[in-house]
Formats: structure tokens, sequence, C-alpha cells
């Protein structure tokens, strides 16, 4: 479901995978969308509202009326994330006006027992990328206790934001897994000029005889061999170049928060976004 955007403001999208949830309800706002999902498995139920909160100060009523009127339907698990456009403590604001919080932002907090999972790694979620930055921590998670009882484990993190202005949020609320790393089919391996020729050879390289079904499942087990060090060999240089650019910017992403950036670190975080732009394009078109 989604929320167009206004230009570059606004907008907002969620997503779910439909093997293993259904969408039964869904609500939408001026400045939130909400859907009610239940697992196919065993019928568990989750609410996920998106939040995009307005900056003028006369649209805050209407704001938290929406959100209160939200929060009346749900007595099941809840997350409510997104930008709210506003903060909660004068601490979470710097280089802009120090106006207070809005009471009724905590008033909402206090009515439905949310909790404001933390987030470790980033003092603000937004920053104008200016020399003397100005920051706010405007994008936050909620979830009502009914959620933590089912997940008790949630926690959230800050992600690199090599292009939005706002911090992207990870909230994982899932179990610790072990075990090996499964396959994954890239889609970018479509765009190679060699794919089709590559899996072409793999799949009549050897000459084999017997039961079919052990033929095509042999057949499958050397061409993900083959292709898990194609995609190395190919495409390698690329990710490392990807994760190291992203470790950086969010590095400097980091000292933003903290005790601010030089012109020169501005600049340099400037064009490593550059430069990650450039291979995402070459990876969509290698």
């Amino acid at each position: 479901m989604d929320i167009p955007s206004s230009g570059a403001a606004g907008g907002m999208l969620i997503l779910w995978k439909s093997e293993l949830f259904e969408a039964t309800t869904s609500e939408y706002g001026i400045y939130s969308a909400t859907v009610k999902l239940r697992e196919k498995q065993n019928g568990n139920l989750w609410w996920i509202t998106c939040i995009y909160g307005p900056s003028t100060n006369s649209s805050k009523s209407d704001f938290w009326l929406e959100l209160n009127d939200i929060g009346n339907l749900i007595d099941e698990p809840w997350c409510i994330a997104g930008d709210f456009n506003e903060i909660l403590y004068p601490s979470e604001r710097r280089g802009l006006s120090t106006s207070l919080p809005q009471l009724s932002f905590h008033d909402w907090i206090t009515d439905f027992s949310l909790i404001d999972i933390p987030l470790p790694n980033f003092q603000f979620t937004w920053s104008n990328f200016r020399e003397n930055a100005s920051c706010s921590k405007l994008d936050r998670c909620f979830v009502n206790p009914e959620w933590m009882l089912k997940l008790p484990r949630s926690n959230l993190t800050g992600l690199p934001r090599p292009v939005s202005d706002h911090c992207p949020l990870l909230l994982d609320s899932s179990l610790p897994l072990g075990g090996p790393i499964p396959f994954r089919f890239e889609n970018m391996w479509f765009h190679h000029k060699d794919f089709k020729m590559k899996i072409s050879n793999w799949w009549t390289e050897n000459e084999l005889s017997g039961w079919a079904a052990n033929i095509l499942h042999l057949k499958l087990q050397t061409i993900k061999k083959r292709l898990k060090l194609w995609n190395k060999e190919t495409f390698g240089v690329i990710i490392v170049q990807k994760q190291k650019l992203t470790h950086e910017i969010s590095l400097l992403d980091r000292k933003e928060s903290g005790i601010g950036l030089s012109k020169e670190e501005i600049s340099c975080r400037q064009a490593k976004k550059g430069d990650l732009q450039d291979l995402v394009l070459k990876e969509e078109i290698h």
C-alpha cells in the first residue's frame, strides 16, 4: 500500500511478503498509512503504521488527532514508525531554533503506553548537510506493549544515508539465526552480456546419466557453485567498493551527529555519495 509523494516531500510505502502475510485492514490518512497483517502460518495479527508528519505548526493538531484515531482502533501488536517532524526533547535538535517539543507528542506516547525504541548508533536522524550542520532527531520507531510481549528482542539501527537527508531506520525483531548464508539469485546477473551464455555452458558441461530428478538436482548444484564463483570474480570488486563507501559515509554521518564535520569532510562525504551512486549504476548495467 502507498500514498504518493508531492515532489520530493511526503510519500509512504508499506510492503510485505504475500506468501507469509495477508492484509485484512488498511487505513489511509493525510499523514499516515496503516495496515493490519495476519500471519498465514499461525494467524497472529500485526499492525504497521507509516508516518510522515507535517512540518508546519498549524497542521500539528490534525496530525495528533489522526494518530489518536488510529491508536483507538488497535488492541493487537502495533509498530508505528517514520518521520514525525517533531522532537521529544530539546537535546534532540542542534543548530536550529530551540523551541520546546510539543506536549501533544508526549501525551500521545503516554495515552497509548508506547515504547520509544532506542537508536544507539545515531544521535540525530536528519541533517541539512552544511558546514556547522543543523541536525534533529525527527525519525523514530514506537511499539506498544503487545508488540514487545511477542517480540522482546526488537532493536533499532540507523543505516547510512547515501541519498536522503534522513537516516533510514532498521527495526530488527527477529530471533538470531545460525547456519550458512542461503544462496541468493541477483537480478543484476540478467543484465550482464555473458550471463545467458554462461548458464548454457554450465548446463551442458557434464554428461550425466541416471534418474531424471537426480540429474536435474546435480545440474542445479553445479550452476549454483559456478554462479557463486562468477559473481565473486565479476561483481566482487563493485560489491567491496560499495561496502567500503557505505561504511565511510556512515562514519561521517555519525561524526556529524557528534562533534560535527568540517567543510572538507562535508565535501568528502558528498563526493563519496556520488561515487556510490556511480557504482550502483555500473552494477545495474554491468
